[in-house]
């Protein structure tokens, strides 16, 4: 962001595109591969997003989901 606000000096558009999947079911899950897909899929959008804002007059913010957000493949489910 420091490079963009000396280059450009604003941003008009900010795509937050990046997600991880650990195809582990609930029992097995450990706490390690959960809090590595929230920091992916949750905590780098979030954080992005409090960084571009600064620069941002006006613009959009985009943010890109799996499918899996609504339809869960089986290999979370078994």
């Amino acid at each position: 962001f420091t490079e963009i606000k000396k280059k450009f000096g604003k941003l008009d558009l900010l795509v937050n595109n990046a997600g991880i999947a650990e195809c582990e079911s609930i029992d097995r899950a450990t706490s390690k591969s959960f809090k590595r897909t929230m920091q992916v899929n949750l905590w780098a959008p979030i954080l992005c997003t409090q960084k571009a804002l600064p620069l941002m007059k006006s613009g959009n913010i985009v943010f890109i989901s799996s499918i899996c957000a609504t339809n869960p493949t089986s290999d979370a489910i078994t």
